[in-house]
């Protein structure tokens, strides 16, 4: 019995934390310019907004649209993990919803970075059982990522290869993204 009351307690004060540590409004930015896209998942309409908040780089928000509801958010630093440099209006222009491992759910792709020889982003897929998007590593390290539907294949492409233009060519088995072809286009 005491043991489940601890529980209780501990568990309710996680998702009290969780409810303080929201974050700031920032509302006023969810305008027209800012938004990369709506869709609907299970019921729920989502937009995804990027703006540029004056106390941060760069954020990404997830808006329940019926609730005007933040339900998940991403800060992008200047300087990232899966990019060199972040680039707003860039990141903004390219930014997509697209289905990039052929479930039938949109996901959503930020392109980050072009001042490197390779285009650099972030790519989320939505997980159905969790209800939100979840960063994928594996999309985030492609670069210059493209969706092949028809074909059901991303093409990534490497400008700086010292052979020429790399591109590879990736596929999904078993939930896991697996290289599939590799070739050199001549420039």
């Amino acid at each position: 019995m005491i043991k489940k009351i601890i529980s209780s307690v501990l568990l309710l004060s996680l998702v009290l934390a969780f409810t303080a540590c929201s974050g700031p409004d920032y509302s006023d930015l969810r305008v027209e310019d800012n938004l990369i896209g709506k869709e609907e998942y299970d019921g729920k309409d989502l937009s995804a907004y990027l703006f540029k908040p004056e106390d941060a780089d760069a954020r990404l928000e997830i808006v329940n649209a019926e609730k005007d509801k933040v339900v998940q958010y991403v800060d992008f630093p200047e300087n990232g993990e899966y990019y060199a440099l972040f680039e707003m209006e860039f990141a903004l222009s390219g930014a997509t919803f697209q289905d990039m491992n052929f479930d039938g759910y949109m996901d959503l792709y930020v392109p980050c970075c072009i001042s490197t020889a390779n285009l650099e982003g972030m790519a989320w897929l939505w997980d159905k059982n969790e209800g939100e998007f979840v960063l994928c590593e594996e999309l985030c390290k492609v670069y210059e990522l493209t969706v092949d539907a028809e074909k059901k294949i991303i093409v990534g492409t490497d400008y700086a290869s010292k052979d020429g233009i790399l591109r590879t060519e990736y596929k999904w088995e078993e939930g896991k993204l697996v290289k599939a072809d590799e070739y050199i286009v001549n420039n």
